[in-house]
């Protein structure tokens, strides 16, 4: 199982889930989640606000299966 959290990772896995003779096992981790009116930044993870379009991505890969959304949580007190 492969975690993705940024663009860079998500293309190269795309790339090498084309030429996989089984399909690539993925979670995507997302961060960026709003609370109590303020958007809470983290390097780590996707933008949630993306999270349609990369979904719509990874859902059109024949060779890709998501099988984990991971919400990396920082601050949340």
């Amino acid at each position: 199982l492969l975690v993705l959290e940024n663009e860079d990772e998500l293309q190269s896995a795309l790339e090498i889930s084309r030429s996989l003779p089984a399909p690539m096992r993925i979670a995507l981790r997302f961060s960026g989640f709003v609370l109590n009116g303020r958007k809470i930044f983290s390097r780590f993870g996707f933008d949630v606000g993306d999270a349609a379009s990369i979904l719509e991505t990874v859902s059109k890969e024949k060779n890709m299966r998501l099988e984990i959304l991971h919400a990396h949580l920082d601050r949340y007190d």
